[in-house]
């Protein structure tokens, strides 16, 4: 009863501010580095508010937006996956309309059945955006590129190994 009293009242602050920008990050690796560097650029120009630490379960996602006191234009959501549709949960409640791939690997095999099953979890959050929706995917990792290729809305890599953002000389 708790736990959906508490979606319920997350869905409905997400939902009230229609302007609201909403970024999902998920990988099997990085979706923190990810969320504190993002973050952390983007707060030069918003209000940001973004899930603490490793916070990326729906108890977690809901227990940083109902816990925030002020307004914020961009809400970044960590989105974690142990289960098959743990994304897609996390999704429902969050609704992103972009989203960020780190990268996959093989972590949580035995409940995600392999590195297909981890493919088909972490690709719920490209699902799940809208048709005018956003999705920036490492150009670090092989194992994206299926998914790259799935996805229906725009969409760019970035990382060391090239794509719209890259890094280089790397010190």
């Amino acid at each position: 009863l708790k736990y959906g009293y508490y979606v319920s009242k997350c869905k409905r602050k997400l939902n009230s501010n229609e302007s609201l920008i909403k970024i999902g990050i998920t990988g099997s690796y990085g979706k923190t580095t990810t969320k504190y560097f993002l973050s952390e650029m983007l707060k030069t120009t918003f209000s940001v508010l973004s899930t603490p630490e490793s916070y990326n379960t729906p108890m977690g996602i809901c227990k940083t937006v109902n816990g925030c006191k002020y307004s914020y234009e961009i809400l970044i959501a960590e989105m974690g996956a142990r289960r098959k549709n743990d994304i897609k949960k996390l999704c429902k409640i969050v609704k992103p309309n972009i989203g960020i791939m780190t990268g996959i690997a093989p972590q949580h095999t035995k409940t995600l059945k392999g590195l297909e099953g981890i493919k088909s979890a972490k690709k719920q959050l490209i699902e799940a955006l809208p048709p005018n929706g956003y999705a920036v995917f490492s150009s670090d990792c092989s194992h994206l590129n299926d998914i790259y290729n799935y996805s229906l809305v725009e969409r760019d890599r970035a990382g060391i190994n090239g794509g719209k953002v890259f890094a280089r000389e790397i010190v």
